[in-house]
């Protein structure tokens, strides 16, 4: 460890990455993303489905909240108890909630993940 912090580099290297997770912490974005498009939601869906237990899926859901695309809500749930299309509708409501503007995104991409190995 007193090899590690007499490193100038390293301990630069050390501040910053402590400095970044306090940052988080506090609610501060560490990244962000750009596009072309304005008022874009950026939404995904995917099931698993449990190969020992056969009728057990869960189903998950995530979507941006911000126009910087660093801030996300997401819900699973267990599919015995909800179809999809409920899922949907329960995770749209938690946007709902979660936004703090006054006006729905105008536009809205979805990604379905279908991966099966």
């Amino acid at each position: 460890m007193q090899k590690t912090l007499s490193n100038e580099k390293k301990m630069n290297a050390i501040v910053m990455k402590i400095l970044l997770q306090i940052n988080a912490k506090r609610g501060g974005e560490l990244w962000a993303a750009t596009t072309s498009i304005k008022n874009l939601m950026v939404a995904g869906i995917d099931v698993f489905h449990d190969p020992d237990n056969k009728g057990c899926s869960i189903a998950g859901f995530v979507s941006s909240l911000n126009p910087s695309y660093s801030k996300w809500v997401s819900h699973t749930c267990r599919q015995v108890t909800m179809n999809a299309g409920s899922m949907i509708m329960r995770g749209a409501s938690t946007i709902t909630y979660s936004l703090s503007i006054s006006s729905a995104p105008s536009r809205s991409w979805w990604i379905r993940c279908a991966l099966r190995s």
